[in-house]
């Protein structure tokens, strides 16, 4: 596939756990935008957050703020999602005042917090940029009168916590908003179906680009969406298992220039690299509840992603019931896929294990 389109997400993906651009992955991004390839930031973070790894970067990218919600090419707005203010009073009600954690608010280029804690200061740090403390329910009622909405609301707190916040907050009726977490220790809240995919969808009607000449790079549940939505979706070595399970290829962890080691390995090759071998299956009794288990254990093991097919059919190696549903019978040939970054050894393990099946 002949790319067109770079969608990278930010933290945990283009940068290291430091918060550095390494700079192979620097040296990468400028080489692939030299070429033509359109390079587009989808973040959690405001725009003036965004806007310093552009800088850094060296490169013209379109900036997909705020989890997608507020859409910038250059300083020119061409797309944007709002919450209703109904939602923002409510969730810093039910959760913030309960949790007595700050909320986050997003408004264009401007951030709010209604209190400060270690998570807002981490941010200002990060960012180089203070937001202005306000009470939600004044702020509320200000926008009201000038017809204002926000764009996104986050709160923070330690993993822990924020795993009870987030199932009470999937319990509410609130039917207006979508969340994920971008962290394990954020929450970030979203006009329903406002997603990063949708964000790249847009992106691509403006450019004139077919969705499927795009590429997306992730680690964390906010980037599932445009993971699903990109032609081809690259999970980093440090994403979350949900996200690797529907990436088309896995790439080395942000700590070790994963972007650049996709790039000139992965898509410089055409999207080809992987492992991939066959075995004919021997026990009498067929690929059976108790050799498909075995299998089953060994391909969790694997870091990389392993794919089983019978024929024209499918499935992920690591669930029981993909592998029993392809009713593989004695003697019939089983193709196994190994796609990731540790793929070559792995496969080699798988196979020496399928000798016996």
């Amino acid at each position: 596939m002949k790319y067109k389109l770079l969608c990278i997400d930010i933290d945990g993906t283009l940068l290291d756990d430091q918060k550095k651009l390494l700079p192979q992955v620097k040296e990468s991004i400028k080489k692939v935008a030299g070429k033509g390839v359109h390079i587009v930031l989808a973040s959690g973070r405001m725009p003036a957050g965004v806007g310093l790894i552009e800088k850094e970067l060296g490169v013209k990218c379109i900036k997909a703020c705020s989890a997608g919600t507020y859409i910038l090419s250059g300083d020119e707005c061409i797309g944007a999602g709002y919450l209703s203010l109904e939602t923002m009073k409510s969730v810093y009600t039910d959760i913030a005042e309960k949790y007595k954690i700050p909320l986050w608010i997003f408004c264009g280029k401007s951030w709010y917090v209604t209190s400060t804690d270690q998570y807002v200061e981490r941010e200002i740090h990060t960012i180089k940029r203070e937001p202005v403390v306000v009470d939600a329910i004044s702020l509320a009622g200000k926008w009201e009168c000038e017809s204002t909405r926000p764009n996104k609301l986050l709160v923070a707190a330690e993993p822990q916590k924020l795993k009870h916040i987030y199932k009470e907050m999937k319990e509410k009726d609130w039917k207006d908003i979508d969340m994920a977490c971008s962290a394990a220790d954020f929450i970030e809240i979203f006009p329903k179906g406002m997603t990063k995919g949708r964000a790249l969808f847009l992106i691509c009607n403006k450019l004139g680009i077919n969705i499927e000449e795009t590429v997306a790079f992730g680690d964390q549940e906010l980037d599932i969406p445009m993971i699903e939505a990109a032609g081809i979706g690259i999970a980093m070595g440090n994403a979350i298992q949900e996200l690797k399970d529907k990436a088309a290829f896995i790439t080395k962890s942000n700590n070790e220039a994963g972007i650049a080691y996709a790039i000139e390995n992965y898509l410089e090759k055409g999207g080809i690299i992987m492992q991939k071998f066959t075995f004919k299956v021997k026990d009498e009794l067929g690929l059976h509840a108790r050799p498909a288990g075995e299998l089953v254990k060994e391909a969790v093991k694997c870091s990389s992603k392993v794919t089983i097919r019978k024929g024209d059919k499918t499935g992920d190696a690591k669930r029981i019931f993909n592998v029993m549903g392809l009713s593989v019978k004695f003697g019939e040939e089983v193709e196994i896929t190994v796609e990731g970054e540790n793929e070559e050894a792995e496969a080699a393990e798988l196979k020496k294990f399928t000798e016996n099946i």
